[in-house]
């Protein structure tokens, strides 16, 4: 399977300021996103008042935030999350809450080759989202 960026306009711009070796590995695997089928805040205020609640996944957050207070790596964050957890946390955060793990990898001065890969990883669960939710319109 092809790895893509799905960078939107503002991610581009996060990107084009990462060390040159690692933007000439990345820049070809770029693809715009466009789409804008964001989720409502009330939506995902919901979501996250229902998930907060779940008993699986409410430990979890707590320790997601604990770890980013800390300043360890996203990925690694992510990584040590059980796929079922992870897709329960990635449906609770949206597209909005993709969006900026997104920029904070970008920004976090720690991007690298595996940080790039988790960023594509979360860019095309994103798009996906985002695609769905557009047929759904």
């Amino acid at each position: 399977m092809r790895t893509v960026l799905y960078l939107r306009s503002n991610e581009k711009t996060m990107f084009d300021n990462l060390p040159a070796a690692l933007r000439r590995k990345w820049e070809s695997k770029i693809i715009e996103e466009t789409a804008e089928n964001f989720e409502h805040p009330e939506e995902l205020e919901r979501r996250i008042a229902r998930y907060s609640k779940n008993p699986t996944l409410a430990p979890y957050i707590e320790k997601v935030n604990e770890r980013l207070q800390k300043g360890e790596d996203f990925g690694a964050i992510l990584a040590d999350m059980p796929e079922n957890v992870l897709n329960v946390f990635l449906d609770a955060i949206g597209n909005a809450g993709i969006c900026m793990f997104i920029e904070f990898a970008l920004l976090s001065g720690k991007a690298n080759d595996e940080a790039m890969k988790g960023i594509a990883v979360l860019s095309a669960i994103r798009h996906r989202q985002l695609m769905h939710k557009s047929v759904l319109a």
